[in-house]
């Protein structure tokens, strides 16, 4: 964290809750409007899946023309999108309008996670000479847990908001950190550590992630790693309307911002312990591992009946999120040249956020049919698949690892 100074960390963790407040700010205004959580789960699979098409775009641009610039109109768009969406909601205006709506606000939605990490690569490797992998996995390590810190107060604000106010307010709140948070981040220092591509040669970005040369675009690998991603953006999905399912049969609607926070509170725990895992432990192992996790963690979720059990079940799911997206990401970033380094990492937020908008309108017609066990399937079937994708995965991944994590 020294490296980076002492603000980049706060003011990237503000600058993440836009993103963490959105869909479930906007599942709840459209479900309370509607009453219907299919149709609320769709408003809020609209808003990631226009993130999720709006998300390597603004790397792929980042990566040209640098971040500043890029992160500066995802911004004030996102702001004016959920306000829109607020507008539409209110005056009754058709589904499709309100999902046309919701799509454009998320495709703006700046991308603060991934070009966060982009970041990181350029600090650790430019200002430590020793374990520069080590650094750059530790700095993994304290972004993923300030993810998950976005995703614990994001939903849990979303949820004080709709209890006092009603659930208008969280768009409103969310457009209002956008134009802030989002912003300052945008101007930090650090961005000017990225150089845009069309200034750098792959030679000399090779010499800043300290290596002998450029990297090699391994797309197999980055194939792979997408469709792992998508598996927890499903796990994402199914277990937030799964707990906003819950919350409303048992008559309490305004915990489910509360209890799916708890899966943020898990993560970050174990996504800050997951960095003093040993140097033997190898990649391709743990995602085999935490996969594995992910898989039987999820299980318990198909019992809960009450929000008490439901708030143990997330909490001990989200244990497994974190370790999971760290591996994610450091093999993502080894499988590309580090001027691609905003690509790669967007298009893993957009396997995620496209899995995340499955989930939730999946999730959440699965709700209106069979209640929210039938919704909590999504996330244990996801669980499966990413252990199974995983172990077919291994040995590719593991020659990922052995090609790309030398030291200078």
């Amino acid at each position: 964290m020294r490296l980076a100074g002492r603000s980049f960390v706060p003011l990237g963790l503000a600058a993440k809750l836009p993103l963490a407040m959105g869909q479930l700010g906007v599942l709840l205004l459209v479900a309370d409007r509607t009453g219907s959580y299919g149709t609320g789960g769709l408003a809020a699979a609209a808003i990631g899946i226009g993130s999720a098409v709006g998300a390597p775009v603004s790397g792929a641009l980042a990566d040209r023309w640098g971040q500043r610039g890029v992160l500066t109109v995802g911004a004030v768009a996102y702001a004016a999108g959920m306000l829109a969406v607020v507008a539409v909601t209110r005056s009754a205006a058709p589904t499709a309008v309100l999902l046309l709506v919701a799509a454009a606000a998320g495709l703006f939605a700046p991308q603060i996670g991934p070009l966060a990490r982009v970041r990181w690569v350029a600090i650790v490797r430019r200002a430590a000479r020793h374990d520069r992998s080590r650094r750059l996995t530790e700095a993994f390590a304290v972004e993923s847990a300030t993810d998950e810190v976005s995703f614990v107060a994001g939903p849990a604000l979303v949820g004080v908001l709709a209890s006092a106010a009603g659930p208008w307010l969280g768009p409103v709140v969310t457009a209002g950190l956008s134009l802030t948070a989002a912003l300052a981040f945008a101007l930090h220092p650090t961005a000017a550590l990225v150089r845009p591509r069309h200034d750098a040669h792959p030679q000399a970005a090779a010499e800043v992630a300290g290596e002998p040369g450029p990297r090699p675009l391994r797309r197999g690998a980055i194939a792979t790693l997408l469709a792992a991603g998508a598996m927890l953006g499903l796990v994402f999905g199914g277990t937030q309307v799964g707990v906003t399912s819950l919350s409303a049969e048992v008559g309490r609607p305004g915990a489910a911002g509360l209890v799916y926070a708890l899966l943020g509170v898990g993560s970050a725990v174990a996504g800050l312990a997951s960095a003093g895992l040993p140097p033997a432990f190898r990649l391709a192992d743990r995602l085999v591992a935490f996969a594995g996790a992910l898989a039987l963690l999820a299980a318990p979720l198909l019992l809960v009946g009450s929000v008490r059990w439901a708030a143990g079940a997330v909490l001990l799911l989200g244990c497994a999120v974190a370790p999971y997206l760290i591996v994610l990401y450091a093999l993502v970033e080894r499988s590309a040249p580090f001027e691609r380094a905003a690509t790669v990492m967007t298009l893993l937020s957009s396997a995620v956020i496209v899995g995340y908008a499955a989930g939730s309108s999946g999730g959440g017609l699965l709700a209106d049919a069979g209640g929210h066990r039938a919704a909590f399937a999504v996330p244990v079937a996801a669980g499966c698949a990413a252990l199974v994708l995983a172990l077919a995965a291994r040995g590719r991944l593991l020659r990922l690892g052995a090609t790309a994590t030398r030291e200078p």
